[in-house]
Parts: structure tokens; C-alpha cells; sequence
């Protein structure tokens, strides 16, 4: 009875830096007001995938990445 308050969405996307496409690492998604859910991926060959289940509502989010770059 009621309504369901999950609102999360799936989250993709490419990730790059000055052109180069960042080859693995991480990205975080932190909500930038109140404790909303977090998100995480693995970057892989560029991309990055969060599925709805895991996903992230609507709004706002600073976003982390860490490359491990070859030097």
C-alpha cells in the first residue's frame, strides 16, 4: 500500500581527461546536500556503468575519479 520512494536511475557514461580516454580506474558520486545515497563504478576502457538497482536518485553530485595512469 503507498508509493514507492526509490527513485534511483541508472548512471553511465564515458570518461576522458585533455582527450585521452581515462583506460580504468574509479568514479564516485557524492550528493552535494544532505545524506543521500552514493554511487560507485569501475571505469573500464573508458566507461562507466551503475545499474538502476544500484543507481542514484535525481540531483546534485560531486564527482570523484581516480586514474591510475601509465607513466
Amino acid at each position: 500500500i503507498g508509493c514507492s520512494s526509490d527513485n534511483r536511475r541508472a548512471v553511465s557514461g564515458e570518461v576522458s581527461l585533455d582527450g585521452e580516454t581515462v583506460s580504468s580506474g574509479g568514479i564516485v558520486f557524492l550528493p552535494t546536500a544532505g545524506d543521500g545515497p552514493k554511487g560507485a563504478a569501475e571505469i573500464v576502457d573508458g566507461k562507466y556503468a551503475i545499474p538502476a538497482v544500484q543507481g542514484l536518485p535525481p540531483g546534485n553530485y560531486r564527482v570523484e575519479i581516480c586514474w591510475s595512469k601509465a607513466t
